[in-house]
């Protein structure tokens, strides 16, 4: 299963009003998905990142996306934590690559966007597909 969106990542809450180039729609039914899945990461990180979360089957797209936020955030605090933020490449926007346990490069978290969400069934996967 796969869902669509456009939705800028560290300012995303469930249910708020969105910018006219946001896109949340089918984004706010119930999944009717329930066990034990491992969201992973691999943008813009070295290392893919995996953390296990309980969906329930009145969870929603929004839900999960919450859970996303939460990820990212819990990713960049991490990394920042280990090794501290290294600023941006000179004469550039992008954030320069950082040696901590993600190895995150070229992107500050307010430069994401949720684009997509890919559900592995069979594994019990999530994936994310992100803009910048």
């Amino acid at each position: 299963m796969n869902l669509s969106c456009n939705v800028h990542a560290s300012s995303f809450v469930k249910g708020a009003e969105r910018d006219e180039y946001e896109d949340m729609d089918g984004m706010n039914f119930p999944l009717g998905l329930s066990g034990n899945f491992y969201f992973s990461y691999d943008y813009p990180l070295s290392v893919i990142a995996s953390f296990p979360h309980v969906l329930t089957p009145e969870m929603t797209g929004e839900d999960i996306l919450v859970l996303a936020r939460a990820d990212y955030e819990r990713i960049y605090r991490e990394e920042d934590e280990a090794v501290s933020n290294p600023g941006h490449i000179p004469g550039m926007l992008n954030r320069a690559r950082s040696a901590g346990p993600y190895g995150i490069w070229g992107h500050d978290f307010s430069d994401l966007y949720f684009e997509g969400v890919r559900f592995d069934l069979k594994h019990f996967n999530v994936k994310f597909s992100m803009g910048s």
